[in-house]
């Protein structure tokens, strides 16, 4: 259960940026979003195991992340590349993950 709840934590975290409807020309989206470009513009920052694109499970396009998680007892972190943000205003992120 421990490792579920933290593997949906990280899914919040790294997993793949998409909406139901089109992004507006306000949204700010995550370069390579959908991983439809390999893992380009995404590092991993920590734990073992690794990641890679996939075309088993997709929201949207052909591609999404996949993450194999290699320990039961440490966290795997991906961070896409740095996006401007002006201070003092409010942003919203939101991710879809398939956790098997």
């Amino acid at each position: 259960m421990e490792k579920k709840l933290i593997t949906a934590l990280i899914g919040l975290w790294i997993f793949v940026l998409y909406t139901a409807v089109s992004a507006l020309a306000s949204d700010m989206l995550i370069s390579n979003y959908s991983f439809e470009s390999g893992t380009t513009g995404w590092t991993q920052t920590w734990g073992t195991g690794g990641f890679t694109a996939s075309t088993e499970q997709a929201y949207s396009g052909t591609h999404s992340v996949k993450v194999v998680d290699t320990s039961a007892t440490a966290p795997l972190g991906l961070e896409s590349n740095y996006m401007s943000a002006t201070a003092g205003s409010t942003y919203i992120a939101y991710a879809r993950h398939y956790i098997a």
